[in-house]
């Protein structure tokens, strides 16, 4: 498509895109921020938004979009925590929310958020565990579920979510 590839920071990882289909974002591990979008409804292009790229913590390595649009995750690999922003509906643009960042394990990669948007999962390769978190769902804050995080097998680089509609 006309304009691509679109530019980002250094190793980018993933993208996920709002509920609406109008936003991307992009984690930059190797530049410790995340990369925001405007996408053309029409031919699917992609506009840096304005502030973009958002600063992150050490090493970002995923990002998931709850289904409301409304709040964004970011696992840091390297600061062993999970950044949360807030994403204003009009632009799209990301902003940290209180107690960002939330704790999570050793080297965290990926999150996945369930479809009821209550939920939050992060796998921690470096501590062969998954962390399970409650999300608020007026300001998207994270708080962890009793017991986690929960053992998991070696190396746990993801997570899936799903649910019957």
């Amino acid at each position: 498509m006309a304009g691509s590839p679109f530019a980002a920071g250094t190793y980018p990882y993933e993208v996920a895109v709002d509920p609406t289909g109008k936003f991307a974002y992009v984690p930059n591990a190797g530049s410790n921020n995340v990369s925001a979008y405007t996408i053309n409804a029409t031919t699917g292009a992609l506009t840096a938004m304005a502030g973009s790229p958002f600063a992150a913590g050490s090493y970002p390595y995923g990002v998931a979009v709850d289904p409301t649009g409304t709040f964004a995750y970011v696992p840091n690999a390297s600061s062993t925590n999970v950044s949360a922003y807030t994403i204003n509906a009009t632009t799209g643009a990301l902003a940290a929310m209180a107690g960002s960042p939330f704790a999570a394990g050793a080297d965290p990669h990926e999150v996945a958020v369930d479809p009821t948007g209550k939920f939050a999962y992060v796998p921690n390769a470096g501590s062969d565990n998954v962390s399970a978190y409650t999300i608020n769902a007026t300001t998207g804050a994270l708080t962890a579920v009793a017991g986690s995080p929960f053992a998991a097998g070696s190396l746990p680089v993801g997570v899936a979510v799903g649910g019957i509609p």
